[in-house]
């Protein structure tokens, strides 16, 4: 059961916004090459319900009325049987409207993929990697293997596929340019295993590399550091069932996954032993482990099917969250979904947000240990949040009011439902009346 304290005055300031929206994001790697039937899906709240309207190509509509099992993810979600033999191998584009009775429909942007039963699409080339045997004047061929992914991807095309044998590896700079349209692998060879195939990160120059079952590490013992970078947000990168991490440890340097704008997609694996975790659009599968900084962070993300475990600053000058969403006027956090996320042994703050909207937190736990002195808090414009089942142990929640009225809370369409926090401090009434409501 949630306690509640409210301890000063709603600000009298008000937001200029819509009614509630649905919430909602696509759950699945764009750009992908499917056949047979591929069964994608969106991730989309209401406290009232939702449907989702699928068009593909801009004609062939269906309608999913309620979450179903996508067993291809493991997610309860709004799905689309995509039956791709309907379609002439190439393109295609789907778009989903999500709506709920009453109130304006959430539009997701479109979705690009690519038919390929009959394996038209893209490169279907395979060139075998070897660190250590190989030469870079080789064909590539399993007898012939090259030295280096930078050559690997260079006769792999776009959409091969590059097998790696044990060794160590390097990113950098690997070349490609940014118009790649299809995913291109890089994997471990067939018969081994993801802690034989190790590759130092760096500014990969390129576009849309998977990189899958594999691990990428930075070697940071002071400053700034990624593992993997981007070219200011053109370039895309999928990983896969990866290993993270920094080989210094959490507490050298400050270091994260991704960097540069890199649009990043996370499914499976874990990112260890780094300040931050992960900077991508979905996050799923995921697990984190001994972070000195925020787990999750950011906008325009579904973190779904995660989790974390032991988040700690130490003696770092990190402020460490386990969700932190911060914006400054006149920017918002916005569509951000946590969906059955947890976390334990959190000594940090759990939750953090200023200038949020459109964003859901549904089945998440967090249990803290970092004391009575660290509380969560929302500050400045919030508006349609909804929380649902969402458990905070050992951490009251405060609406921060701010100096002469500054970022006070200024609340529209903030709705708990069925949540547990300990107590809650800073705003009332919660009955909705001024923004913000609480139900048991």
């Amino acid at each position: 059961m949630m306690k509640l304290l409210a301890t000063a005055a709603i600000a009298s300031s008000t937001i200029t916004a819509f009614a509630a929206r649905p919430v909602a994001r696509w759950d699945v790697v764009p750009y992908q090459r499917v056949a047979g039937q591929f069964k994608m899906g969106v991730v989309a709240f209401h406290e009232k319900g939702v449907q989702v309207e699928f068009t593909i190509n801009g004609r062939d509509t269906y309608t999913a009325d309620k979450p179903t099992m996508n067993d291809r993810v493991g997610v309860y979600e709004y799905v689309l049987p995509l039956e791709t033999s309907r379609y002439e191998d190439g393109p295609i584009a789907i778009s989903a409207t999500v709506t709920t009775e009453g109130e304006p429909p959430t539009r997701l942007p479109y979705l690009q993929l690519y038919v390929n039963n009959k394996k038209t699409q893209g490169s279907q080339k395979v060139v075998w990697v070897d660190s250590t045997n190989g030469n870079e004047f080789s064909d590539g061929t399993k007898q012939s293997p090259v030295q280096s992914i930078k050559r690997g991807i260079a006769l792999a095309g776009d959409g091969g596929t590059l097998y790696l044998m044990p060794g160590e590896y390097s990113a950098k700079m690997l070349g490609g340019g940014t118009e790649r349209k299809f995913w291109t692998t890089v994997q471990p060879a067939p018969g081994h295993r993801r802690s034989e195939i190790k590759i130092k990160g760096g500014r990969t120059g390129t576009e849309k590399l998977r990189f899958h079952l594999v691990e990428l590490y930075c070697d940071i013992s002071e400053g700034f550091g990624k593992i993997i970078m981007g070219e200011g947000g053109s370039t895309m990168g999928w990983f896969d069932g990866c290993k993270m991490y920094n080989r210094q440890g959490r507490w050298s340097g400050e270091t994260e996954p991704f960097g540069n704008k890199l649009r990043a997609f996370v499914t499976g694996g874990e990112t260890s032993a780094m300040t931050k975790g992960p900077d991508a659009e979905l996050i799923r599968g995921h697990v984190l482990k001994s972070l000195a900084g925020n787990a999750f962070f950011g906008s325009d993300r579904l973190i779904v099917a995660c989790r974390a475990i032991d988040i700690d600053a130490g003696e770092t000058s990190q402020e460490a969250d386990f969700y932190r969403g911060t914006a400054f006027a006149p920017n918002w956090i916005h569509g951000v979904i946590l969906y059955n996320v947890s976390c334990l042994d959190c000594k940090a703050r759990a939750i953090s947000g200023i200038r949020m909207r459109d964003s859901a937190f549904i089945n998440v736990t967090v249990r803290t240990s970092a004391g009575s002195l660290v509380h969560s808090y929302f500050s400045d414009m919030l508006d349609n949040l909804l929380f649902r089942n969402l458990k905070i142990e050992g951490q009251d929640w405060v609406w921060m009011q701010g100096n002469d009225g500054r970022a006070a809370v200024i609340a529209r369409d903030v709705r708990f439902l069925g949540c547990s926090i300990p107590q809650m401090s800073g705003f009332e009434p919660l009955d909705g009346s001024h923004g913000i409501l609480v139900t048991e």
